[in-house]
């Protein structure tokens, strides 16, 4: 044994990702673990879980012992010539194909002690009645039993995904689709939580990301998800409460790229649903949790901004709003599984006097619809808020007056019915 314990660089791991001309960020992407871990594991300042080390010898098609994984393992990068490459592997698939594992040898058992019988010799004519009830229970077997286990259900295996990583894709879907999103059930938590994003900046390393839940009646806080390679945004949470929704803000090659992500609230089944280099604004999630609608630019770097309309359950993308000219379209909130609230409203020209509407878009009326399809509720004003009501019969507003020093009464709210009509104030106030 070696008196210095302290691991050293894992050179044969470097080595066989360099030869695949991978970079940390790559051997990340295809195992499902994040570039920095990658990096900790060969500077040997960590060693991978059994999880990856798995994912990882099936990656580089070697056992554990030959990328230098094992915590126990004599440290064979002292037996390199530095100067000398390993010889090459004869393949350089990515294919994650299972391996054999070698048979253990035979251990040398003692023998258990050998006891002789005291008891009696039993007559011929007992032997032949066992021998008969024997094949009786022999026929029985080979012709009911099989029927029996044909008729029984085979339940399916419970859907696994390790802790603190994915199974599930995380790269991005060809351009211009989408994945169906995978979800497997979860116990509901006992007590309610809230979910928030926590941004880290700093001067000197890389500003991290992190998605938090907060228990509010134990105080406790857990992390969800944590990133530096982008920053997390638009987070919604789905009507069961088990899933968050949210977008990852990414630069590469020199353009921010839009990934839309999902993930359990327990940090399982990270995956990613639909990618975009345009603006992407205005996510709305349906209650039923089959819908994701959105605004975006219809190709890359273009103005035209398209609402669309994401099937989940499918994965199947397809243009729901065109926009006029000179008009914005966004999503503002689901009155119910089959109806958007959208907010029109105008370019932001000062010759334009017009006020911002707010409409209802019927996703029942299917794709590549216009403007003339939607439904007028209401004008909005600059200092109005609206929500629904749950039972989604009714529209409250809430106006108020707003000077330099900042808001002030008179304020008001009002209802309406949902799809619009005549409108009465249920509260007022002169001064707030």
């Amino acid at each position: 044994m070696k008196g210095d314990s302290k691991r050293k660089p894992n050179l044969r791991l470097k080595h066989e990702r360099e030869l695949r001309g991978w970079s940390q960020g790559d051997v990340a992407e295809k195992i499902g673990a994040d570039a920095h871990t990658v990096y900790r594991w060969e500077h040997g300042i960590t060693i991978p879980t059994p999880f990856f080390r798995q994912r990882l010898c099936e990656l580089f098609n070697k056992n554990a012992r030959e990328l230098g994984l094992l915590s126990d393992q004599k440290d064979e990068n002292d037996e390199l010539p530095l100067d000398e490459p390993l010889p090459e592997h004869p393949s350089t698939s990515t294919t994650l194909s299972a391996k054999p594992t070698e048979k253990a040898p035979m251990l040398d058992l003692p023998q258990s002690p050998r006891f002789h019988s005291t008891r009696s010799k039993l007559p011929p004519y007992l032997f032949l009645l066992t021998a008969i009830v024997l094949l009786s229970a022999g026929l029985f077997s080979l012709l009911i039993l099989p029927t029996l286990f044909l008729s029984l259900p085979v339940p399916f295996p419970t859907p696994y995904s390790p802790p603190g990583g994915s199974a599930l894709p995380t790269s991005c879907p060809q351009l211009g689709t989408a994945r169906a999103a995978r979800t497997s059930p979860l116990r509901q938590y006992s007590d309610p939580n809230i979910v928030f994003i926590d941004h880290e900046y700093s001067e000197n390393g890389p500003s991290t990301t992190t998605l938090k839940s907060y228990n509010i009646r134990s105080g406790n806080i857990t992390e969800i998800m944590k990133t530096s390679n982008g920053s997390i945004g638009d987070a919604l949470i789905s009507k069961d409460g088990q899933w968050i929704l949210f977008t990852l803000s990414v630069y590469k090659y020199g353009n921010e790229q839009t990934e839309v992500q999902m993930i359990r609230v327990d940090g399982r089944d990270l995956q990613t649903i639909y990618c975009t280099s345009g603006e992407f604004t205005a996510p709305q999630w349906s209650d039923d949790q089959k819908w994701l609608i959105f605004t975006t630019a219809r190709y890359s770097h273009s103005t035209m901004k398209v609402v669309y309309l994401l099937n989940l359950t499918s994965g199947v993308l397809q243009p729901e709003l065109f926009p006029e000219p000179g008009y914005n379209e966004k999503p503002f909130s689901w009155l119910d599984n089959t109806r958007v609230y959208m907010i029109r409203s105008y370019d932001n020209s000062p010759s334009c006097p017009c006020r911002p509407g707010l409409y209802l878009l019927d996703i029942n009326k299917g794709a590549n619809q216009n403007d003339s399809d939607l439904k007028w509720i209401k004008n909005l004003d600059e200092n109005v808020s609206t929500s629904h009501s749950t039972d989604s019969k009714f529209l409250f507003s809430s106006s108020c007056q707003c000077n330099e020093s900042g808001f002030s009464g008179p304020s008001s709210i009002s209802m309406e019915p949902a799809e619009g009509g005549k409108s009465s104030t249920i509260y007022s106030n002169t001064s707030l």
